[in-house]
């Protein structure tokens, strides 16, 4: 057997010229859904790959038209992905990161859709649902209410820590909250479907989860917040870059002769043979 080669099918790829790749120590973008079904892809160089726990991926990626890009579906039950479980994330910052998504959220109260912080029960720094059915930001023991009703649809959420002392929720591009914080001594890890603690789970669908270790500004959160702006351009200058083309070696069958080709295929005889 022969070999043919073929195009690859493959994510996108991130652009370190853009101004959002400075400080992006996870990018959880959906890259690779559909090719390493266990794995939370990181497409940054840190490779702070998570896990998908209890999920299965032929049924929890899903295609989000609307954002242009793959999503995962979490039942509300059990499902959630963690990525730093053990050592925290590398290259996150301790007094100053933002961490984002985008999210749907389907049911229930008080679930938290991202967060960041050590695997008790306290993160240092979550965004949920409260038993108001309305966003909150919630930091090192402190909870700050948005007032703004859960959307039934997506809905992009940021949090940053500017400082050791203050922290601001941002809906849709608009900041609604500062809350006080502390500083963090404990590993720093993300988490998407489930608490901090593991005591809740949330009944959501969402995407883009990604942490830096730097306080993005308003303007930049904003241009993340734009449904329209699927390739996250800031200044014109995208962050996710088409994929390059690559081949790779598949099975074929021997090729095909063909008689009235191969009679007007004109041969020259040469000292080194027929070429």
């Amino acid at each position: 057997m022969r070999e043919r080669f073929k195009v690859r099918p493959e994510g996108f790829r991130l652009n370190y010229a853009s101004p959002l790749a400075t400080g992006l120590v996870f990018a959880g973008l959906g890259a690779f859904g559909s090719q390493k079904p266990t794995i939370f892809h990181d497409s940054t160089h840190f490779r702070n790959h998570g896990t998908l726990t209890n999920m299965d991926p032929k049924e929890d990626w899903l295609w989000v038209p609307a954002l242009g890009r793959w999503a995962l579906d979490f039942d509300g039950s059990d499902d959630y992905v963690i990525a730093g479980a053990t050592t925290g994330l590398r290259g996150i910052a301790r007094n100053g990161w933002t961490i984002a998504c985008w999210a749907k959220w389907r049911s229930g109260t008080f679930e938290t859709s991202i967060s960041l912080g050590d695997s008790g029960a306290v993160p240092d720094g979550a965004i949920l649902v409260n038993r108001n059915g309305t966003i909150q930001a919630y930091q090192s023991d402190v909870f700050r209410d948005s007032g703004v009703a859960t959307p039934t649809t997506w809905v992009h959420l940021a949090l940053t820590r500017v400082s050791s002392t203050l922290g601001t929720l941002y809906i849709n591009g608009v900041a609604y909250s500062a809350n006080p914080t502390t500083t963090s001594t404990d590993v720093m890890d993300l988490r998407m479907g489930r608490s901090a603690g593991g005591t809740t789970y949330a009944d959501i669908l969402a995407t883009d989860g990604c942490a830096w270790n730097r306080v993005l500004a308003p303007s930049k959160i904003s241009a993340l917040a734009d449904p329209s702006n699927a390739m996250l351009s800031v200044g014109g200058v995208p962050l996710l870059l088409p994929p390059r083309r690559r081949l790779w070696p598949v099975a074929a069958g021997p090729p095909s002769f063909k008689a009235a080709w191969a009679a007007r295929r004109p041969r020259h005889i040469m000292a080194t043979g027929v070429i």
